[in-house]
């Protein structure tokens, strides 16, 4: 297409014969025109539209919700986790509303793509949701297998050539998003079946290791809740009395003594095991540091973005230079707790080597916690990211705009006092978890770089497929831990 740029003018110009349907400006920025143009010159592509089923229409799902406990499970963007969905935190529609949009009832292997707030944004149906169905702001394609791959066509959404093209066909102000027509009509690049296949298999690859990374977490997470003897039934009550002598010296804010907080802290300090309160078990706390000076490389410096769950994800923080004044003191080391101290409250993370060794540094937005080695930092961490965790964390916070816990607060925290050897057995598990969904993000990330590299006729097929035949015995040596898992 001949298009090109006015860098005084920052006018964008078109040759008539190069206008699409659609006269909006936007749709004519230069990158997204390269991006169409590095899709239409590749040998063999097609639409998402000449792909699905044809007895399987693309369309988006339940436009109003009526939502209740133990319906048909609903997805929602939040839900996507890539290259698949999350189906742990799902809501639930009714049974009756799930059959009016029986059209878009999930099958495992469908497509789901992004309508609404995140261009390029998709995931894979799990067979845990089979029957599920999706919100209006989802499309579900459902691939014909004959005609593509969906593990590649997902790659491709995904790409950097892939969101551009779905950034393009966004229209609307109010509430943007893409519709239908439009969706049907963006290109995808179609390969020979044979090398989409290799392509999509890292997704696939990256799938199964996260449902290896799932099981750990949920072994981690049910081993914690037997030793809490957690859940236990939380009052509910939206007015309180207190006597004097329920009252502590150091806060008097009505909020503190919610019941359901007060009856955490005493289900907590009943156990058989004893507790201890956090201060008594660590060997230091201090504040990150700040940092506002940023580059294109330099050293991770992670925030709240960049912790969430018991996660640290390093490869998306921002990076500061290494001559910056502060950044000895805050480097990050081994075994060390950080805990988010402001807006996002209940978020912990422990420090992994690899961590370390990247030279993380951490922001004034974490409190730092240095364990003694009778406290295991991955136990600690998983305790902090815990319901009951959580709920202590939120009792200390102060603050109505932008909550906040001290060192003073989050070190008198309840912590009981677990057995040495099942603490380092949760630790295990959180750190597989960790360690395995890194893998994934790495084998998303090839993925990736390989359609790109397919799409600029750089990609090297012979090790694509070498690596693709080691991937399939691997997938066939290495089943899912769950029995419905794909």
């Amino acid at each position: 297409m001949g298009a090109g740029t006015d860098r005084t003018m920052m006018a964008i110009k078109i040759d008539a014969a190069d206008l699409d349907p659609r006269l909006d400006p936007n749709y004519y920025r230069p990158e997204f025109i390269a991006a169409s143009d590095l899709v239409h010159r590749f040998a063999r592509h097609t639409t998402l539209e000449s792909v699905r089923r044809t007895s399987h229409p693309i369309c988006y799902g339940v436009v109003v919700p009526r939502l209740v406990p133990g319906g048909a499970k609903f997805i929602r963007l939040q839900n996507f986790t890539p290259p698949t969905v999350d189906y742990r935190d799902v809501l639930e529609i009714e049974q009756g509303q799930n059959l009016q949009f029986r059209r878009s009832i999930l099958t495992a292997g469908d497509l789901l793509v992004a309508l609404g707030g995140y261009p390029g944004r998709a995931a894979i149906v799990p067979r845990q949701l089979i029957g599920a169905n999706i919100n209006r702001h989802i499309a579900r394609v459902v691939v014909d297998e004959g005609r593509a791959d969906a593990y590649f066509i997902w790659t491709f959404v995904e790409s950097r050539i892939g969101k551009l093209l779905f950034e393009r066909a966004i229209t609307g102000t109010v509430q943007a998003g893409v519709n239908l027509e439009d969706l049907r009509r963006i290109p995808i690049p179609n390969p020979e079946p044979a090398v989409a296949r290799a392509i999509g298999n890292k997704v696939r690859k990256a799938e199964r290791v996260q449902q290896l990374a799932l099981s750990c977490h949920q072994r981690a997470i049910q081993r914690l809740e037997q030793e809490l003897a957690w859940p236990i039934s939380l009052p509910n009550a939206s007015s309180w009395s207190l006597h004097a002598g329920q009252l502590g010296p150091e806060r008097l804010d009505a909020k503190y003594y919610q019941p359901k907080y007060l009856a955490t802290r005493r289900h907590l300090e009943s156990l058989p095991c004893g507790w201890s309160r956090l201060e008594a078990l660590l060997d230091g706390i201090s504040n990150g540091v700040e940092i506002r000076q940023f580059t294109p490389t330099g050293l991770p410096y992670i925030r709240v973005g960049e912790v969430a769950s018991g996660q640290v994800t390093i490869d998306v923080a921002p990076r500061v230079p290494e001559a910056s004044t502060d950044v000895p003191r805050g480097r990050s080391r081994t075994g060390e707790v950080v805990v988010v101290r402001s807006a996002s409250i209940g978020q912990a993370a422990d420090i992994l080597s690899e961590e370390q060794e990247a030279g993380t540094i951490v922001s004034a937005d974490f409190i730092r916690l240095r364990p003694k080695p009778t406290l295991r930092p991955g136990f600690l961490s998983l305790y902090l990211n815990s319901e009951p965790g959580k709920l202590l964390q939120d009792q200390i916070a102060y603050g109505t705009i932008q909550p906040k816990i001290g060192q003073g607060e989050l070190g008198g925290l309840p912590v009981p006092n677990i057995d040495a050897d099942v603490q380092l057995e949760m630790e295990a598990d959180t750190h597989r978890w960790r360690r395995l969904i890194n893998e994934a993000r790495n084998c998303i990330a090839d993925a990736k770089s390989a359609v790109e590299a397919l799409l600029d006729g750089s990609l090297d097929t012979a090790s694509l497929m070498t690596e693709s035949a080691e991937i399939e015995r691997w997938l066939t040596e290495t089943p899912s831990p769950h029995a419905t898992g794909n």
